[in-house]
């Protein structure tokens, strides 16, 4: 696509352009010309370089949040602040994305993705109101690195108590809206061009999903920041107006009127009022919004104290039938035990969004969070076999030795019964716990991967409780023996590792399991012993 307007026409007149520095009004800058360049955007997309002008924008510099900024000429729209060239410029040099060009969003002709070469993306300044740093910064860097768009978290204050606008306006404030509720969080630009039925804004990308569905609404500014080398808006969420539907290259474009829907999440933190908060729907976006809710959550629970037993139980609804949720973590001093039991919401969640078999919808989220100040996390400290050398159809006598966080150890005697149908031969006992469970059935193959997407919550509510334990005899397949390398490590914060729908399990098979009462917390044990059953005197 060539541009629509030469460099002579666009010498020929004055360019001006309007954003909101504070509250909800715009205000214009002046635009002066430098250059086009007609490949700056991939093969025939172009930009137009210009120098912005005006007492606050030569104080503040390209501002993070006036992405969508509206051109004019005479009147005519020619484009939006996209671009900026450089960190420490000392001059607010910025590129310009054509009208025309962020018109094609909503024919599809364009394509998601980064700008090329070493253009920089105005940031995207990501409103947050409700999380602690030590969860929001990890989200922003989980989400930056999958973004096409460098996103910068600020302060707000979350949704506006006051006086909001109720519909957007060219060059006014524009809301992407990932969380609401007790929790906020915005991604804030401005609006390019909007009418009764669509809008477009930012000039460039946001993610970079291409067609999606995310609510956005209108914004108040609350002040910007001056800084020399990246200066930014700070706001609070206002009305949602409607669903952004495009997040492409040049743009991002939606339609006004009834929002995306988002998915209710309420969390019993032990207070009179539960969490709650609605988050936007997507495949990449979900999983994580979830598990940093949570483990915001899991820190109010614990009045951000360290150490302890944290479980999370609950449901998931679905399309497809309810996914239940019970996680437990216990470490004795470790701050990051509210991060741990809120890590399986994300890859559960992400299982059920983006899986191989299809997308499951996910409807609300019911959760409680659970605090015991004790640790009560056991641990298996040694395996004995008594009888090293059964015939079949005699038990495996076995004696455990368990310890409990600062407690004395205690030994238990087991006797594990063995098929009079078995073979002479090698065996292994395996004493597991928690996802360790999982693992090993998966990978003697009675743990198979769902094949159907009506299988996949079913699968995902058959995961071992992370305070069960169970003893197994296995059998290896003559061509793969099995040893305790192959099995997934069991830890505290490890409870629930993500496993490939398409992995084939290995070269074992279960002869013999025998369940153990399960612990009062999470349970770590991954011990295997070789034995030999004898034949038949």
């Amino acid at each position: 696509m060539s541009l629509a307007i030469p460099l002579s026409l666009l010498l020929a007149a004055p360019l001006n352009g309007v954003t909101v520095f504070a509250g909800d009004q715009p205000e214009p800058f002046t635009v002066e010309v430098l250059d086009t360049l007609p490949h700056a955007l991939g093969p025939r997309v172009p930009l137009i370089l210009v120098r912005l002008r005006g007492q606050k924008i030569e104080h503040t510099g390209v501002i993070a949040g006036m992405s969508g900024s509206p051109v004019y000429q005479d009147g005519r729209l020619i484009g939006a602040v996209g671009y900026r060239m450089g960190s420490f410029s000392k001059e607010p040099i910025a590129g310009i994305t054509p009208i025309d060009h962020m018109r094609q969003v909503f024919t599809g002709q364009v394509r998601a993705g980064k700008a090329s070469h070493n253009l920089q993306s105005v940031q995207v300044p990501v409103v947050i109101a409700g999380l602690d740093a030590s969860v929001s910064k990890p989200l922003l860097d989980e989400l930056s690195q999958a973004t096409a768009t460098p996103l910068r978290a600020v302060a707000g204050g979350g949704s506006s108590s006051g006086p909001a606008p109720d519909k957007l306006v060219n060059g006014g404030a524009l809301a992407v809206v990932m969380a609401k509720g007790d929790i906020n969080m915005f991604a804030l630009g401005t609006v390019t061009e909007v009418d009764e039925k669509s809008f477009l804004g930012f000039g460039h990308p946001m993610f970079g999903w291409g067609a999606l569905a995310i609510p956005v609404g209108t914004a108040v500014v609350s002040t910007t920041i001056a800084s020399p080398a990246n200066a930014f808006k700070v706001g609070r969420l206002g009305k949602l107006v409607g669903t952004m539907t495009q997040d492409r290259l040049p743009a991002i474009g939606g339609t006004i009127g009834t929002p995306a829907p988002m998915i209710p999440v309420t969390i019993d933190v032990g207070e009179a009022k539960p969490f709650k908060v609605d988050l936007a729907i997507h495949r990449r976006l979900t999983p994580s919004l979830l598990r940093s809710v949570a483990h915001q959550a899991a820190l109010r629970r614990t009045d951000f104290d360290a150490g302890g037993t944290v479980g999370l139980t609950g449901t998931l609804e679905t399309s497809h039938g309810t996914v239940k949720i019970n996680e437990w973590v216990a470490h004795p001093h470790h701050p990051g035990t509210g991060g741990a039991v809120a890590e399986p919401l994300r890859w559960i969640s992400a299982m059920l969004l983006d899986n191989p078999l299809g997308s499951v919808t996910l409807k609300s989220a019911k959760l409680k969070l659970h605090r015991l100040p004790t640790t009560h996390v056991e641990a298996l400290r040694t395996v004995e076999i008594l009888n090293p050398n059964p015939q079949p159809g005699q038990p495996l006598d076995l004696r455990l030795r368990w310890r409990r966080y600062q407690d004395t150890d205690r030994h238990q005697d087991v006797s594990l019964p063995l098929s009079k149908d078995l073979d002479a031969g090698p065996a292994q006992l395996v004493v597991a716990g928690g996802g360790s469970i999982d693992s090993l059935e998966r990978h003697c193959g009675d743990g198979a991967p769902p094949r159907s997407q009506n299988e996949l919550v079913p699968w995902l509510n058959d995961r071992a409780d992370p305070r069960a334990r169970a003893l197994f005899v296995v059998r290896a397949i003559p061509t793969q023996s099995f040893g305790s390398q192959r099995m997934m490590r069991s830890a505290w914060d490890e409870r629930l590792p993500r496993i490939d729908l398409d992995s084939e399990p290995g070269g074992c098979l279960i002869v013999a399991r025998h369940d153990l009462a399960p612990a009062a917390g999470p349970v770590v044990a991954d011990q295997v012993l070789s034995f030999s059953l004898q034949g038949a005197r």
